[in-house]
């Protein structure tokens, strides 16, 4: 089971002060909140607080995880970069080759799809190759390679 708690809520009349207090403190770690509590377990919780605050130790790990996570999101940013980028390019191949089978020529797709002509004249070089099935993935495979 899971329970939602808004700590910044307003129905104070169906909870006990010690909760209120506990929440007033996750919304403000501070001395001065801890010390106006009644509560001993508030008191007790910001005296663990402290030691992990002053705990260098802690304070490496804190920072090492934020920093694995901070990487994690980055990867994740450049992974889906890289798929959009990779469907955006099948789908150039895709329009090209429908456009070749046509008989057009690599200026006329260009213009056509108001591509840069030396793009399209480097996929029409590639998929020249692969014709008369053009494998749009073995088109990507081969032009993602020439530009390595």
């Amino acid at each position: 089971m899971r329970i939602f708690i808004n700590t910044h809520g307003t129905n104070k009349e169906n909870f006990s002060q010690e909760f209120l207090d506990f929440m007033e403190y996750i919304n403000d770690t501070r001395e001065t909140v801890a010390a106006r509590s009644q509560s001993r377990r508030v008191k007790r919780i910001h005296s663990q607080v402290e030691k992990v605050r002053r705990s260098e130790k802690c304070g490496v790990k804190y920072m090492q995880r934020w920093e694995e996570i901070v990487y994690a999101r980055q990867d994740g940013h450049m992974a889906g970069y890289e798929e959009a980028y990779r469907e955006g390019v099948l789908r150039d191949i895709n329009a090209v080759c429908k456009k070749m089978i046509k008989g057009k020529s690599a200026a006329q797709i260009a213009d056509e799809l108001e591509q840069e002509p030396e793009k399209i004249a480097q996929i029409c070089c590639i998929a020249e190759k692969h014709a008369p099935t053009y494998n749009v993935d073995d088109i990507w495979k081969e032009l993602a390679d020439s530009v390595k």
